[in-house]
């Protein structure tokens, strides 16, 4: 496993928790915990952003569900 921090868009702590390990260079892009939705950090040359204690960093977004579809 895999530890993870979620963090509010304006850097506020949410809850740390753990994910499935996957290789490096592709990780999961977004994080949903309940009805939130987390995106992952990365630095500028693209690599995922880890904290002292190896846990990648996720920051929430605004999202919304499709719910009308056009032809």
């Amino acid at each position: 496993m895999r530890a993870v921090k979620l963090f509010t868009a304006t850097g506020g702590f949410v809850v740390a928790g753990q994910v499935p390990l996957f290789l490096e260079g592709h990780e999961a892009e977004v994080l949903l915990w309940g009805s939130r939705v987390f995106t992952l950090s990365r630095a500028s040359n693209g690599v995922a952003i880890a904290d002292h204690d190896a846990a990648l960093l996720y920051t929430e977004v605004f999202a919304v569900a499709l719910v009308v579809t056009t032809p």
